[in-house]
Formats: C-alpha cells, structure tokens, sequence
C-alpha cells in the first residue's frame, strides 16, 4: 500500500513538472492588469504552463520571443524573462508564492553586460536600485521603501558615489532667538528671529561643492511664512570645508517686531533648507541674541 502511494505520489509529482514546464502561447492567455492573474482565453481558466509571448521585431519584421514566464494556478513563479530580438535577456524577474515581484529585478544590455538592479518586496520596490553603464561602471544608485524614493545619488566617471552635501554636514549645535537690528533706511528698530549654526563636515573628503543654507521663518499662530533668508555657506570661491573642521553660519529674518516685549508671546519656527533639500525645522526661543555668534 505505501509503495503504490509512493508511486501515485511520484506520478502526481511528474505531471505536475510537466504542467509548469509545457508551452503555452501568449495569444490564449489573458493577464488581468491589476492582480497580473493569467486565464485562458476561450474558458477563462486559470493557467498552469509557461506563457510565451511574442512579438515582432520592426528591424527584421520577424516574431520573436519577447518575454516567458511559468505560471503556476494563474500566479506568476520562479523568475520571468524579457528578450531583445537577437534572444539576449533584457530583464529577469523573481516571484514570491503570490506572483508578486520580490527579490533582485535584472536588467541586461543587448551584449549581456548587466544595465541595472532593482529590490523589490511585494510589487514594489524596497531598496536599493543601482544603474551601469555597457562598460559595467555605476552611474546611479537609488534608495527605495515600499515604493517611494528616499534617496538618489551620482557617481563620477571613475564610478565612485557623489555624496551630496546635506549629508557630509553635521549640525554640531545651533542657537536661536530674537536678534536687535537697526534698519537705517526706515530708523526702526526691530527685534528679527534668528538661527545661529554651527556645521562641521564629518566626512573624510573636503567639501568642494557650492552650499545654500536657506530660512523659511513660519509664524506658526497665523500658519503663514514670515519671511525667507539665504546665507552662501560656500560659494566658489570659498575654500573647501576641510573634514572634521566646522563654520559657522547665520539665517535672519528680514521680518521682526518693533516692540521687544512682543516676542515673549511670539510662535516661530524655522525650517533649514540645504541645496534645496528640507534639513530640519527648528523652534526660535522667546529670548533676545545679544549677538551673531555661538562663542
């Protein structure tokens, strides 16, 4: 009795082989946009087999294999193909057991140099993506979470990654509150929300590149800006911010009020801006600044 299930079990395990190995041609197969389910055609079936779709090529107008995929109970699994014409692979795919993409997405150029890597998790991509060139040089590298970019770098023709500076700076401390200021031109006195910076580069190499540090003063009560500032903290023709050594930096609203006694019930904040890129957003103290220096 336990030989012969053995033996129905090896039988069923054969077929079962040769379902997901048979070829299925594209043409009877449907694939739902949304769940990528695979069904036949004429019975609405789902499919057990290897999809082949093909397709022609415009060079030669001859068909040609354009993309496999094994299919298993309408759900994509294992790894799926794309081909250029010439039968070269164009991309690979890897399946978990729900036909979603989860794992190492592959792309190749036509002389089967690898072109770019992707990780997915459940469809999306979740990771780090990296782009070559023919040659096989990086030229790209960018980092994913359930689908959404959080960062993106560059790389230099030798293939070394460009680090941008918003994240070679480090804020050691910083200081805030409300600076004096005489304005000549109207001879008004204003007491203008400040931030004072100190920023240290905590990377091996010296920065080179040009750095705006800008301001946005938001008066939270009234949920509108107040006033923007901008201060170069390295133009070209600065010297570079050598590693490990800090500078100092100052953001000051042009806006400010005429009576010291209104900025005890004053509610600013700051946001700190780099290259274009949100740092971080700071709360300006109910306090005068006596001066434009952290000592």
């Amino acid at each position: 009795m336990r030989k012969t299930l053995a033996i129905l079990g090896l039988a069923f395990s054969m077929t079962a082989c040769n379902l997901i190995n048979s070829e299925i041609d594209g043409e009877r197969v449907n694939v739902d946009d949304s769940t990528k389910v695979y069904t036949f055609k004429d019975d609405n079936k789902k499919v057990t087999g290897t999809v082949i779709f093909y397709e022609l090529d415009p060079k030669t107008t001859k068909k040609y294999k354009k993309s496999l995929r094994e299919v298993k109970e309408g759900k994509r699994v294992n790894k799926g193909f794309d081909y250029y014409p010439n039968s070269s692979i164009n991309a690979e795919f890897p399946y978990d057991n729900n036909g979603l993409i989860t794992g190492t997405v592959k792309y190749f150029y036509e002389n089967g140099q690898l072109g770019a890597t992707i990780e997915f998790k459940d469809n999306k991509e979740n990771g780090i993506s990296k782009e070559f060139k023919d040659d096989g040089v990086q030229t790209k590298e960018i980092v994913y979470e359930a689908g959404t970019k959080l960062k993106e770098y560059d790389f230099d023709e030798s293939g070394k990654k460009i680090i941008p500076a918003i994240e070679r700076l480090e804020l050691v401390t910083y200081k805030t509150g409300f600076f004096e200021y005489v304005d000549y031109n109207s001879n008004q006195l204003l007491y203008q929300p400040m931030v004072i910076m100190k920023w240290k580069n905590k990377s091996d190499q010296p920065i080179t590149e040009t750095i705006e540090i800008e301001g946005v003063f938001i008066n939270n009560s009234k949920e509108e800006e107040m006033a923007k500032a901008s201060d170069y903290f390295q133009g070209y023709s600065d010297a570079p911010l050598q590693p490990n050594l800090s500078r100092q930096g100052v953001l000051q609203s042009s806006v400010g009020y005429t009576n010291a006694s209104g900025i005890y019930g004053a509610n600013i904040s700051c946001q700190i801006i780099i290259n274009k890129q949100l740092f971080k957003t700071v709360k300006i103290s109910n306090n005068f600044l006596t001066t434009n220096r952290i000592q």
